[in-house]
């Protein structure tokens, strides 16, 4: 059995997240791809914070978000013009399936998304 949290029994810190997508075909491709890592708990983790140094609190899971939508890549912002392609490709590694049941692989052709807002409350 997959451990859920590395140190269990032991309390963690939660976190409110915003992240952002472009409104286009991909995007919204994009943004189901991501509630359904959401749904399989592939988004999020219990670990060690890069930006605070704090253990125990919830972090991400190695798929990235835009959590701005200015300031391009340096700042977790657009522009980043192959920020879906990458998104796309953890998705693939983290094995997000479709809604076939099928697991993304390099064979699957996934249309491109452009402006598609991440829902408004904190996931």
């Amino acid at each position: 059995m997959e451990l859920e949290h590395p140190n269990p029994g032991q309390p963690y810190e939660g976190v409110s997240r915003t992240a952002y997508l472009p409104d286009s075909s991909e995007g919204k491709r994009i943004l189901k791809l991501l509630k359904q890592a959401f749904d399989q708990r592939l988004i999020f983790t219990v670990g060690r914070s890069t930006t605070s140094g704090r253990n125990n609190t919830v972090t991400w899971n190695d798929i990235h978000h835009k959590t701005s939508a200015h300031g391009g890549p340096t700042q977790y912002g657009y522009p980043d013009p192959d920020y879906l392609s990458r998104v796309r490709d953890e998705l693939k590694v983290k094995v997000v399936y479709d809604k076939l049941g099928r697991r993304l692989n390099n064979q699957v052709s996934l249309p491109t998304i452009t402006n598609c807002d991440w829902p408004k409350s904190p996931v």
